[in-house]
């Protein structure tokens, strides 16, 4: 089995993790350990190569969701373009995604209309973000409970991740009794296992 390392997806990282303060990337190093821990970061071919990519992709998901959810900080799943495209680094690749995603995802009508343009020919880039969204959704339980593992809970993971916003001397105040409306909507968004698009469906 192969692993893929911190220090060989850190510098496309970088470019995901960018909500919260100086702590971001510190946060991303240790998820990925936690990760790595539970056997998620290892491949055997480059299908699974291509999973564990949209792993580091989906706890970056998780990572924005949850500022954005309790700090504003605007995020949104088409915001992955970015992501895609930079991917490029990694060597991951659409047939790839296509693969990974099967044939069954095309037959959604629904999703073929919203991806036709105003020439009513298919946008690729548009379907290609449909397609990894659907493919971190596939992983947010996994990653959901590798987190918890690594925090021991869901209150100590959602301090952690306050604490990429909050500055150490902020964060021994913490008081889990008295959060405020936002820190309570995140808190429970962690306790419901992180579901899809966080201000729609909590």
């Amino acid at each position: 089995m192969n692993l893929v390392k911190w220090e060989g997806i850190s510098e496309y990282a970088s470019g995901l993790f960018n909500a919260g303060g100086d702590n971001n990337i510190k946060w991303a190093g240790a998820a990925w350990k936690a990760i790595s821990n539970k056997g998620l970061a290892s491949y055997s071919n480059e299908k699974e190569r291509h999973i564990v990519i949209i792993r580091l992709m989906t706890l970056a998901t998780i990572y924005n969701e949850f500022h954005d959810l309790v700090f504003d900080d605007c995020f949104c799943r088409d915001d992955i373009y970015d992501w895609i495209y930079d991917s490029e680094i990694l060597n991951f690749h659409r047939i790839r995604v296509w693969q990974l995603v099967g044939k069954d995802f095309y037959c959604d009508e629904d999703l073929k209309k919203s991806v036709i343009n105003q020439f009513d020919e298919y946008n690729e880039m548009d379907l290609l973000i449909e397609d990894v969204n659907e493919l971190i959704d596939e992983q947010r339980e996994k990653v959901y409970l590798a987190l918890v593992k690594h925090y021991t809970d869901d209150i100590e993971l959602f301090i952690s991740l306050l604490s990429t916003t909050y500055s150490e001397f902020d964060k021994e105040f913490i008081d889990i009794e008295n959060l405020s409306e936002a820190e309570e909507s995140g808190l429970y968004w962690i306790c419901q296992r992180m579901p899809r698009s966080p201000r729609e469906n909590i």
